[in-house]
């Protein structure tokens, strides 16, 4: 295919970015190494907790590549995916990841634990909505960490107050251990209720405990006969008597759990029931697990917190349908003129048609084959006005060969695709920056990249509470020039961008680093800021 190029100067790299983001409850994060990409997503308000990995590999497939777990060799699923899953007690415990090519030469190392995830996610510009989640979980990790007499001197909680965490008041939820068993005496069961537990050394566990009626013999065949939480009862021998279990998620500590038999009789059973007995016991130490689990549990299902109430802009974006080619995209001349931007972050690269190009320049885009996917950057127009163009249509893609051949597993061809729109990796956690191919007092060619999402307008200050739109260019530059008679001033000054969504932000004390009758002639990337803005990842 042949494509517009528009040749730039060589300019510095765009350093990557950790990207965060939460998800179905996970909260996900890219880290990149050579040729594979390594995302990260935390798995939270389950029986445990785990840490699920997807590697992307930028030449041919993950099973090109040898991958080892804790210096186990394993072998991924076809779409790069695995995990490993953790205790609370067991947060701060690493797990280092090694990926190797066909030659053994090692392409990707990483060390991570869920406790430095979660500090992390904490600790990153952009992500103090989930802050308080995190801050709970880790709380919950250090107080198992206490009780079970684990790691204690790295406690998972170090450098969190209670004041910190999302708490929340404990119901009055007392069980009646006489009356269950008066009713299991009437209706001439077998057994007798002991107590129940909330085994919190592995899975959250809900047991309950039995022991066999004076006089009976049949304690363990009843037992079978019975329902515990919707599931069949497999009683286990304990002591003298028996426990049943059933495994219960950290967001359903709330939940009831009947017991049955086959004759009617029945019970309402709640983990939150042993959580109330254990916070009252007078045991601080399993009080205080107990509670943190509550407190855990709660914030997972809190609005503002729990990801089944966050909704992600790019979610409400529409999805296109298409065919995907490839061509010979190698960081040479998209006409979006990001290509530093590109290679500085290992990004795949995406041409559109011209309609969804204008639309989406700079955007990032995740593309479905079957059930393979690809994110990749838009950086480059297939204008179909070109003869070589003459069979494409809106909302074709045209990839660069890596990012085709991870997507298809094909070298060439033409496949039937869906692409959206999605944030942009890089930009989670960081902040816009910008680019300059020229400025002057009279003229003035700026990009503003690193957006979560796509512009659809940005303006400078001109005077207090007065804005100057820029317009963009099909080279997605901004141009300003001279038709005020104004100079442009070339420091301190002040943008407003709105994004594709209609959200506004503003971001003050841009420096250019010239003065006077100095001119930027040649492509310059401006250093990155550490205070500026970025846009917001949801709906509220």
């Amino acid at each position: 295919m042949k494509r517009l190029k528009h040749l730039i100067g060589k300019a510095a790299a765009v350093s990557a970015s950790a990207a965060l983001m939460l998800t179905a409850a996970t909260m996900p994060r890219a880290s990149a190494q050579g040729e594979v990409r390594l995302l990260m997503n935390l798995i939270g308000g389950g029986s445990v907790i785990g840490i699920g990995y997807q590697l992307e590999a930028a030449v041919g497939t993950v099973k090109d590549y040898e991958v080892t777990l804790d210096g186990v060799s394993i072998e991924p699923a076809e779409d790069g995916t695995f995990s490993t899953y953790d205790y609370a007690m067991n947060m701060t415990q690493p797990h280092k990841i090694k990926v190797t090519d066909k030659t053994g030469a090692a392409v990707l190392e990483k060390e991570t634990s869920v406790c430095s995830y979660l500090k992390s996610l904490i600790s990153t510009p952009g992500n103090e909505q989930y802050a308080k989640l995190a801050k709970n979980m880790l709380w919950y990790g250090g107080a198992a960490q206490t009780y079970f007499g684990v790691d204690t001197e790295h406690l998972a909680s170090d450098g969190i107050s209670e004041s910190d965490i999302l708490t929340t008041d404990l119901p009055d939820d007392q069980f009646d251990k006489n009356k269950f068993n008066d009713k299991l005496g009437n209706h001439g069961a077998p057994v007798r209720y002991v107590g129940m537990n909330l085994s919190l050394q592995s899975e959250i566990k809900f047991s309950l405990f039995f022991e066999q009626s004076y006089g009976s013999n049949y304690a363990e065949k009843y037992l079978e006969t019975c329902y515990f939480g919707g599931k069949r009862v497999v009683p286990v021998k304990n002591g003298s008597g028996y426990q049943v279990s059933v495994t219960v998620n950290a967001k359903d500590l709330d939940k009831t759990l009947k017991f049955a038999d086959e004759d009617d009789l029945t019970q309402d059973f709640s983990p939150m029931q042993y959580i109330y007995a254990a916070v009252n016991s007078g045991n601080k130490s399993l009080g205080r697990v107990c509670g943190a689990l509550h407190f855990y549990g709660y914030a997972v299902n809190n609005p503002g917190y729990a990801t089944g109430d966050v909704v992600y802009k790019w979610e409400t974006l529409p999805e296109y349908s298409g065919r995907a080619t490839t061509y010979d995209y190698q960081y040479a001349g998209g006409n979006a003129q990001l290509d530093d931007y590109a290679s500085g972050n290992s990004l795949y690269a995406a041409a559109l048609t011209d309609e969804d190009y204008a639309a989406y320049a700079g955007a990032m885009i995740e593309i479905t084959y079957g059930t393979r996917k690809i994110k990749a950057l838009v950086v480059d127009r297939m204008p179909l006005n070109d003869p070589n163009n003459a069979t494409r249509k809106k909302g074709d893609v045209d990839l660069d060969p890596k990012g085709f051949a991870s997507l298809t597993g094909a070298t060439t061809g033409d496949f039937a695709i869906k692409w959206r729109v999605v944030e942009l990796e890089p930009a989670l956690g960081s902040y816009i920056n910008y680019a300059v191919e020229q400025a002057g007092q009279w003229y003035v060619k700026i990009q503003p990249r690193n957006t979560l999402y796509p512009l659809s307008k940005f303006e400078y200050k001109v005077s207090d509470g007065v804005y100057r739109e820029i317009k963009r260019e099909q080279e997605n530059m901004y141009v300003l020039n001279d038709d005020d008679m104004k100079p442009f001033p070339l420091n301190n000054l002040t943008f407003r961008m709105t994004d594709i969504f209609g959200e506004t932000v503003e971001d003050t004390g841009i420096n250019l680093g010239i003065s006077g009758d100095e001119k930027i002639t040649t492509f310059t990337v401006l250093e990155p800021r550490t205070d500026g803005v970025q846009f917001s990842r949801t709906i509220d």
